[in-house]
Parts: C-alpha cells; sequence; structure tokens
C-alpha cells in the first residue's frame, strides 16, 4: 500500500476556520496528529471522528482535558454523516485521513451539503480508482493505474484517457482512439 499526499501547510489551512470536523481512519491517525495539535494550539473548536476509538499522543490527550466541552471525539456512521454535514455553519472546514474511498465519498457528501471545495482537504491512502467516462457508450470505466489508454467495459472501444474531468460525473473523459 501506499499513500499520496501533499504536504501539509497547517498555518494556511487553518485560517479563516470556525470549526474543524476531522474525519480519520484509524490506522492514519499519526499521519492526522500535527494538524490535531494546530488546532488545538490555535483554540479552534473541532470534532473528531473516527473509524475506532483512536490512539492518540500524549500532547494531544493532556490538552484535550483542558478544552472546551464542545470537542470530542466520537466514532462515525454512515447514515450520521450528512446530517452531520447539513448542520455545519459557514467557516467549517473538513479535513479527511483516510482510505481514497473514504475521501471521495465525505467529499462528494460534503459538496452536497453545501461546502466548497476551499472548505475540503483530503489526504487518501491506497490505490486511487479514477473513473473514465466513454464518450460513445456514456459508461462509466473504472481504472487503478495510471495509463493513457483503456478499453471500455460496455461498447469495447478503445479510449484515450484525457486529463479533462467533469466534477458533475466524477469521471476523466475517454475519447475514442481512431
Amino acid at each position: 500500500m501506499y499513500k499520496v499526499k501533499d504536504p501539509i501547510d497547517v498555518t494556511h489551512m487553518l485560517s479563516p476556520c470556525q470549526k474543524i470536523l476531522l474525519f480519520v481512519e484509524e490506522q492514519y491517525m499519526s499521519d492526522s496528529i500535527e494538524l490535531l495539535e494546530a488546532t488545538i494550539e490555535q483554540n479552534i473548536p473541532f470534532q473528531l471522528f473516527t473509524n475506532k476509538q483512536p490512539i492518540l499522543s500524549h500532547l494531544v490527550t493532556n490538552r484535550l482535558k483542558e478544552i472546551e466541552s464542545n470537542t470530542y471525539i466520537t466514532m462515525f456512521w454512515k447514515n450520521e454523516i450528512n446530517i452531520l454535514l447539513a448542520n455545519q455553519k459557514i467557516g467549517t472546514k473538513l479535513f479527511i485521513f483516510g482510505s481514497w474511498k473514504m475521501v471521495n465519498k465525505l467529499k462528494r457528501a460534503a459538496l452536497n451539503q453545501g461546502f466548497t471545495n476551499e472548505d475540503l482537504y483530503g489526504i487518501g491512502y491506497g490505490e486511487k480508482e479514477k473513473n473514465v467516462y466513454c464518450i460513445k457508450c456514456s459508461k462509466l470505466n473504472h481504472m487503478y493505474e495510471q495509463i493513457n489508454e483503456i478499453m471500455c467495459e460496455q461498447c469495447q472501444s478503445t479510449l484515450n484517457v484525457s486529463n479533462h474531468y467533469s466534477s458533475r460525473i466524477d469521471a476523466y473523459l475517454g475519447y475514442l482512439v481512431i
């Protein structure tokens, strides 16, 4: 398994910010500690959601005891995410540390609830699925490798995978190879 992530510029990401929602899969908790500690240092209210009970650094554990009661750690459930996101105020930022599948699902849910791309930060791990839209038959094809051509699963046409991305259909355009 590999991880793909950009260097984290915590200062830039936290300003301006009224509140942080931090979603972390347990195995990636250590990568989120720097952001969590900066959030605590800047006294930004936050909620930490994990898929399991997290093991936090000693510093973070001690600081959590000192801060307000509106900060808490809890596990999250799929059916509660849309309600949680819909009830957030402007100025809330969403940070996600997890598998690409989780990052993409949470980002889509947040965008559907009114978050903007500037409010969303995702650090994805593992293989990243890439959707390719066939312009001949409209089938969404899935690929995991970074290749230039694929065969459409439905119409068997050879598609050239372009760098044109449609956020509406969450896919790159696949043009016919002639």
